[in-house]
């Protein structure tokens, strides 16, 4: 048995986890046992002097903690929380500023220790190597995480196991879990590499072969030769190497994640006593300027980050109001209608729609829900924001598990003018003078003549939440909405819910004579969870 402590030096503890980005607000903890290792590895090139090759005892020691499957006894009390740095970025001859969160864990308690423990036995060579690398780690994770770390004598460790709670590898399937990246051992990994080679082997050589008769030609055993060992060159030839692969070589290659990695199912851990959100600002009910909230949404599958489409918005959007609403309760706010959308008694609100409106964006183009528009016109309330912040998961169909994180407020213009170019076209926009359907919008009312039309219900809407009267309303054939994809909608909410008087969309191109200073624009029934969603042109 092996125990290595990690003493966090600020109380910091900054890690992104794998498949996510840095300003979706996710935090990797513990550490993966693939970014322990690795870290152990970048220590022995930089100050132990290591060349090209790694010494014998250094290869057979990570062989030997690649075995294992770590637990890790975790500090007792720690709080998520981030800062936000506003980051120069140039668009042609301007300059503008970009938010980038640093999300993290704050330790409470002075010298806050994380042990994470291997079940493996080293020899001396082995243990003293694993000595001089863990005292000179100086960050684990990003660089703001300084640590001070040791490795524990024989005694130390078996005192240590017996007083404390260690978390493990879940093995029990309703826990909540997390899962982390961790090594295959040395066996498993060459039968692996031994097997795909010759699979990618056999591929490239059919490709040479094919390639050649297409040219009334042989292909020489030279070339064919050449063209398998190009083929397995792509696989490192054993694990100690496919742990020291960079980064960029194995994601050019299309790898989903690293070779001789896999994920490990941990019971996702809590801290003993403490907020799960905190923040400097003093909660109140007041209203703040913020209109806007922005959530970042991801899941997890075979293939790597799973997310929603955006055909099921409505079902996601409609799950999200309502954990904003259970958080609210759970926090202990009491009445909020910007985010219930109802009266104290439970009745919808009157008047012009100044609630929250969910609303999904596929800032990637991949026609998936990567982030969550949250838009309140009449501005947001302090308890509210803190509601959809304590918003942590959700599921979608065929996702058992959606991380949802708050990477953004303020004003809708300042969100969008601290988004990247490329994504600005995402959002809706003010001063539009035409807009367009983005999502199918379904009618409030049964069709009729004249003023229960499509055209005349649009109109009524429109005056309704406040916009001019439009110059025109141009609705789309069936055969436009199935080339702008607005085919296919989940059209109707779940039982018990308000249900639309009939199941059928419509699209639409509006035209004001003067730009409208109103966004966003999203009209019909289920406006405020992503149908009826119209962007400016």
């Amino acid at each position: 048995m092996v125990v290595i402590s990690i003493e966090f030096v600020a109380n910091r503890y900054h890690a992104t986890p794998w498949g996510a980005h840095v300003n979706e607000g996710q935090i990797e903890w513990p550490p993966c046992p693939w970014r322990i290792l690795r870290a152990l590895i970048a220590v022995g090139y930089n100050k132990l002097g290591w060349s090209d090759e790694l010494p014998s005892n250094a290869k057979t020691l990570l062989e030997k903690l690649s075995q294992s499957e770590p637990a890790f006894c975790l500090p007792a009390t720690w709080t998520e929380t981030h800062t936000r740095h506003y980051m120069p970025v140039r668009d042609g001859k301007a300059e503008k500023k970009a938010k980038v969160f640093d999300t993290y864990l704050r330790f409470h308690e002075p010298n806050s220790k994380l042990l994470v423990r291997f079940e493996t036995d080293l020899d001396n060579k082995e243990r003293t190597m694993l000595q001089q690398l863990v005292e000179a780690l100086a960050y684990l994770g990003r660089a703001e995480s300084w640590v001070e770390a040791s490795l524990l004598s024989t005694q130390d460790a078996e005192e240590l196991n017996e007083q404390r709670n260690w978390c493990v590898s879940a093995s029990d399937s309703t826990v909540e879990r997390t899962q982390l990246l961790s090594p295959v051992a040395e066996n498993q990994y060459a039968e692996w590499r031994e097997t795909t080679v010759a699979t990618a082997g056999d591929r490239a050589e059919r490709e040479v072969v094919r390639a050649a008769e297409n040219k009334n030609k042989t292909a020489s055993p030279a070339i064919i030769k050449k063209a398998r060992n190009k083929a397995a060159a792509q696989y490192p030839i054993d694990l100690v190497s496919a742990l020291q692969t960079d980064n960029s070589t194995w994601q050019s290659a299309g790898w989903p994640r690293p070779p001789g990695s896999h994920w490990i199912d941990y019971e996702t851990p809590q801290p003993a006593a403490s907020s799960r959100t905190i923040s400097p600002r003093v909660n109140t009910n007041a209203l703040t300027s913020t209109d806007t909230l922005l959530l970042s949404i991801d899941g997890e599958g075979k293939q790597g980050n799973v997310r929603p489409l955006m055909k099921r918005c409505l079902p996601l959007m409609e799950l999200l109001h309502a954990e904003a609403v259970r958080q609210t309760d759970k926090l202990g706010f009491g009445y909020l209608p910007e985010i219930t959308g109802t009266t104290a008694d439970g009745r919808p609100l009157p008047g012009s729609h100044k609630h929250a409106h969910w609303l999904p964006l596929s800032l990637f183009g991949r026609g998936q829900i990567d982030h969550v528009l949250v838009h309140a016109p009449g501005r947001f309330s302090e308890y509210a924001i803190q509601a959809v912040s304590n918003i942590r998961w959700a599921y979608a169909k065929g996702i058992k598990k959606l991380s949802v994180n708050l990477v953004g407020e303020g004003t809708l213009p300042e969100l969008v003018n601290s988004l990247p170019s490329q994504h600005q076209g995402a959002f809706p926009r003010y001063g539009g003078q035409v807009f367009e359907s983005v999502a199918p919008m379904v009618l409030r009312k049964y069709l009729s003549r004249g003023k229960k039309s499509v055209q005349g219900q649009i109109r009524e809407e429109l005056l309704e939440r406040g916009f001019s009267e439009p110059e025109s309303i141009d609705v789309w054939c069936d055969q436009k909405m199935v080339e702008r994809g607005l085919k296919g909608y989940v059209l109707q909410r779940k039982p018990g819910k308000p249900q639309p008087r009939f199941a059928r969309s419509w699209g639409a191109t509006i035209r004001f004579a003067s730009p409208q200073e109103i966004a966003p624009l999203a009209l019909g029934y289920a406006s405020h969870f992503g149908l009826g969603l119209f962007r400016s042109i």
